[in-house]
């Protein structure tokens, strides 16, 4: 999730705000003046909007899945583990091996597959 909201978000701010700032002859750093510093500030503005009408719509769309139950599982499902539910096995029981059946030689692999089995 931080990875998605500092790619997405993050660039997409870097990208409103990078064109008034470096357009050549036309930016605030080639032209330093209160028209260029306007530009810059309904860029903002028009990033403030786009967020707020963003946020907005999250809200409705997951209040709307939240009202009809869409975004619940049951207790049984929860107790179980959804990779049992969809997949009929447990993620912790799969171990990675090689074509002719034998364990990987990749010590981070073994140290991931020791560590998933010792949490059962």
């Amino acid at each position: 999730m931080k990875r998605c909201i500092s790619v997405h978000f993050g660039g997409g701010l870097w990208g409103i705000f990078a064109a008034p700032l470096m357009i050549r002859d036309d930016s605030l750093f080639y032209d330093p003046s209160y028209f260029r510093l306007q530009i810059v500030g309904w860029n903002a503005l028009g990033a403030l909007i786009v967020a707020l009408w963003t946020f907005i719509i999250f809200l409705i769309v997951f209040g709307i899945l939240k009202v009809l139950k869409v975004l619940r599982i049951t207790k049984d499902m929860y107790d179980a583990g959804l990779d049992m539910y969809y997949h009929d096995k447990k993620a912790a029981n799969m171990r990675l091996r090689m074509k002719d059946g034998t364990e990987p030689e990749s010590r981070i692999v073994r140290t991931m597959t020791v560590k998933a089995r010792e949490k059962q």
